[in-house]
C-alpha cells in the first residue's frame, strides 16, 4: 500500500507543478505560447 500512496503523491506533485507552470504562461501567453501549448498538451491526457 505504501508504494501506491507514494506514486499517487508523486503524480499529484507533478500535476501541481505543471498546473502552476501553465498558470504562469497564461500571464504572458504571447511570449510563451509554445511553452503554454506544450504544457497544455502534457496536461490534456490526465483530464480525460
Amino acid at each position: 500500500m505504501a508504494a501506491n500512496a507514494r506514486l499517487t503523491a508523486t503524480l499529484a506533485a507533478v500535476l501541481l507543478a505543471l498546473l502552476a507552470a501553465e498558470g504562469v504562461t497564461v500571464l504572458r501567453v504571447g511570449a510563451l505560447l509554445t511553452l503554454h501549448v506544450f504544457i497544455g498538451t502534457l496536461l490534456a491526457p490526465p483530464s480525460f
